[in-house]
């Protein structure tokens, strides 16, 4: 039999979860070398997770496994899940993390431990007011409940597995005030521990001191794992990449020294406006931290659990999340195999394509020239400190040709952060998809990431909307950019420190003389004059202006190609004349560029698809960078991911069609015809494509490798071998 994998030295993993809900105990009554035989043989998988406390009706106190300091979950009273399976698992290859559940507890477990249970500001127990999925409470990382939950990872380790994953636990909103925490507080900032208050620093202290607490429960959960198995491996759901992810206090900054996986959720569920970049968005996140990473994607067919997801759902979340080179996850509940045992298929034919081809996988780094920083201390703290963004005229549905605008204001701090928090998110898909759309290879990096090493790699830096800067990464950016890097900004970004305070320290940098405040907020009825021939745009057009715009004076020595036009009101009423704004602004920085839009672009294409907002975004990245490393004619509606091995020595092209027809995806739209001109100065040995495309046809000139694809249906990696 294989070998079995090693968790934590690279090697690519192909998880997934199988649950016997609602009779866990099913397990116990079957072949259980027959079941370690079909996880390998049928679905491909190299890492299972099985229950070890279960994520059903608040039981995750009840153990499937055999240990005398703690309750057994019904049925496995004289079945010890984990003992038993293990060993048939290792002898097909496959290594065996424990699911624990670590969030969800009911009332019954409850009210046995009211010391453990988390406390909102105003003394109420979380899991009363909010009840876990309709029924359940929840415990505090700080309270004596830390201690029963390391104890029980030491248990089920010492049962043989290879690792734990923690569902859970999470630091609730507006918690935690139970008396550990008040007690761990008051000693380390001398105060009691505040109720939201946006304009004190002490607010801001028992953020990271949230967080902080979730980081060293973690850190003490690992030396449990390492106490028993050295090996051993542990991580937790670790929170993916939306600004408000502070809420739950997570951040993978804070959490990645103390496991071995960073893992997010990217999961399908019904609804209109469905993000198609989901798995992708967070797998190029979390590959932005220390660690291996790992997107979480459910098989279960959105809020109808007892089915699977239709077959392109699932294989556009596998096929995205191995083109950006992660690892992953996949989880379904059993019974759904009774009315669907076709769901093996597009599971095995995936999986099987990452298994035999693990080695272009294994060790590949990917090849960008740009940087899109995602700054969770700007989803942390920004709260911007323009007033007129939260007052300005909505326009509303236009309903028997009346269009009613009105007044909105937010006076609210806390209203306000929210507000905020929606522009990040959507600048954030929005510059996103606009690098993607425009098969421009970028590289994610978190706020840890802007330091001058990790920075040389890149010719330009897209900061976006990254509002919150520490002065040593404002300091970065500057000497980046004055050693010849370039930078992408718009609206506030670099406008405040790190914990959400005004500076003007990057002005100079931007071109900005002075901030005057900001155009009323409006979505349509406002343009931009160009002035001058820049970024694909002729002078004397005219195009769209976002909703979120600062009212900015340039300094002496900026260029400002275009102009904000004067306001409209309301529709059908005349244009009015150029204001005294820029709509760009444009600087030589010692040997670099800055191009700074004072608008809010990438929340005006991620909100709208302003294909304008799109095109300034993706031009000022070309420009920039200059001769691009790879030109193609693909349309916009495929990603292109580019990796290199030094050894043997190659590059690989991962082609993702995202060209579907709706969600859930039921048809790949094949795309025929396709050209790569790859700027690389080594000649290939031979161009092939690993999944849908043999030996492929290619020529070389003096500056570049021409390829012919005849045509792409779902996902292949191109592989050139010098």
């Amino acid at each position: 039999m294989d070998k079995k994998p090693v968790l934590n030295d690279g090697t690519p993993v192909r998880m997934m979860r199988v649950d016997y809900a609602p009779d866990f105990s099913k397990i116990k009554d079957l072949d259980l070398e027959e079941v370690a035989r079909s996880r390998k043989e049928d679905w491909r998988i190299n890492c299972e997770w099985i229950v070890g406390t279960v994520g059903f009706e608040g039981r995750g106190y009840q153990t499937t496994f055999k240990t005398d300091s703690y309750d057994r979950y019904p049925g496995f009273e004289d079945f010890d899940y984990l003992r038993s399976y293990t060993p048939y698992a290792h002898k097909y290859g496959i290594s065996v993390i424990s699911y624990l559940n670590m969030h969800w507890y009911d009332y019954a477990f409850g009210d046995k431990h009211p010391d453990w249970e988390q406390i909102t500001a105003d003394g109420e127990v979380y899991g009363k007011i909010n009840p876990l999925y309709g029924c359940g409470t929840t415990f505090c990382v700080n309270s004596p409940w830390r201690d029963w939950a390391i104890g029980l990872i030491s248990q089920a380790m010492q049962t043989g597995i290879d690792g734990v994953f923690l569902d859970g636990p999470v630091v609730f909103v507006n918690c935690c005030h139970c008396a550990s925490c008040r007690k761990l507080f008051k000693d380390k900032y001398g105060a009691d521990i505040p109720k939201e208050d946006w304009e004190s620093d002490l607010w801001k202290d028992f953020l990271d001191f949230r967080e902080d607490s979730l980081a060293s429960f973690l850190a003490d959960a690992r030396k449990a794992v390492l106490a028993v198995n050295p090996k051993g491996i542990i991580f937790l759901n670790a929170g993916n990449w939306a600004p408000q992810s502070w809420r739950v206090a997570r951040d993978i900054q804070k959490t990645a020294p103390f496991q071995d996986f960073d893992g997010a959720e990217a999961f399908f569920h019904y609804g209109k406006n469905q993000n198609i970049c989901a798995a992708m968005m967070t797998g190029k996140y979390l590959r932005a931290g220390r660690n291996n990473a790992v997107v979480f994607a459910h098989y279960m067919n959105g809020n109808w659990h007892y089915l699977n997801l239709p077959a392109g759902e699932v294989q556009l979340a596998i096929s995205q999340t191995a083109a950006v080179g992660v690892n992953p996850w996949l989880a379904f509940l059993e019974r759904s195999l009774e009315h669907q045992p076709e769901s093996q298929a597009p599971v095995k034919e995936l999986y099987g394509f990452l298994g035999d081809n693990e080695q272009y996988y294994k060790d590949a780094q990917p090849v960008a020239e740009t940087a899109l920083l995602f700054s969770a201390a700007t989803g942390r703290f920004w709260l911007s400190g323009t007033e007129d963004i939260y007052e300005g005229t909505q326009s509303g549905k236009e309903e028997n040709l009346v269009v009613t605008f009105e007044k909105k204001q937010n006076a609210n701090l806390s209203e306000r952060k929210k507000q905020c928090e929606q522009i990040l998110a959507a600048s954030y898909e929005g510059y996103f998809h606009a690098l993607t759309r425009s098969h421009i290879p970028f590289d994610v990096v978190l706020d840890e990431g802007l330091d001058s090493g990790n920075l040389a790699k890149y010719k330009t830096l897209v900061l976006g909307d990254g509002a919150c800067l520490s002065e040593t990464a404002a300091a970065t950016i500057r000497k980046f950019v004055e050693n010849g890097g370039n930078l992408v900004v718009s609206f506030e970004a670099g406008h405040y420190d790190e914990r959400g305070n005004p500076t003007d320290r990057l002005f100079d940098l931007l071109g900005i003389d002075e901030v005057e405040g900001a155009f009323d907020v409006m979505m349509g009825e406002n343009y931009v004059k160009i002035d001058q021939d820049h970024l694909g745009f002729n002078a004397g057009g005219m195009i769209e202006r976002g909703s979120y715009v600062l009212k900015v004076k340039a300094a002496a020595d900026a260029e400002t190609p275009a102009m904000f036009m004067e306001p409209l009101e309301r529709s059908y009423v005349a244009i009015k004349g150029v204001s005294n704004y820029p709509a760009v602004i444009m600087k030589n920085i010692g040997k670099g560029k800055v191009i700074y839009f004072p608008e809010a672009l990438g929340q005006f294409f991620g909100e709208t698809g302003m294909i304008s907002a799109e095109q300034r975004i993706s031009q000022a990245v070309k420009l920039l960078n200059g001769q691009p490393m790879l030109e193609t004619n693909l349309p916009k509606s495929v990603s292109v991911e580019i990796y290199r091995q030094e050894t043997p020595g190659r590059f690989m092209i991962h082609l993702m069609n995202n060209t579907v027809d709706n969600r859930p995806v039921n048809e790949f739209i094949p795309i025929y015809d396709i050209e790569l001109n790859l700027h690389i100065p080594q000649k290939p040995a031979k161009v092939f494509g690993l999944r849908e495309n043999g030996e492929l046809e290619f020529s070389r000139n003096e500056t570049c490798v021409k390829i012919k694809i005849p045509q792409l249906k779902m996902y292949d990696v191109i592989v050139i071998e010098e």
